[in-house]
């Protein structure tokens, strides 16, 4: 996990688990006073979850993550999550998300050449 700076209510949170997602993806759709926080691995690539440990590891992430951002930026945020994850990374984090633990979200997804579009907003 990086942490993002502290001090915005706009925060970003990349999943950098299938493929490296650069900061000036981001930035045009959510701003450039977001607070860019990333869940990721040594080198990003399609294989990367293979085994359930993998994905255990990956769960405690994002429960810190989450937890970790609520505590530096607050629970009236607008969080918004850009994945570049496996199906089953995106369903535990789907899993470990609380409504009344933890932030509402909007999640975007890679739309080819277009980038990053907004696909659905998770409320509490």
């Amino acid at each position: 996990m990086h942490e993002g700076p502290p001090g915005s209510k706009k925060v970003a949170l990349k999943q950098a688990i299938s493929a490296k997602i650069d900061d000036a993806r981001i930035a045009p759709i959510t701003g450039a006073d977001t607070s860019i926080w990333e869940i990721t691995c040594r080198e990003p690539h399609n294989d990367d979850m293979r085994r359930a440990d993998d994905l255990a590891v990956f769960r405690r992430i994002v429960r810190r993550t989450l937890d970790r951002i609520k505590d530096v930026h607050g629970f009236d945020i607008d969080l918004s999550v850009f994945p570049a994850v496996p199906v089953s990374c995106a369903i535990e984090f789907g899993r470990v998300w609380q409504p009344k633990a933890h932030p509402a979200f909007a999640v975007f997804g890679q739309a080819g050449a277009e980038g990053f579009v907004f696909r659905r907003r998770i409320a509490n």
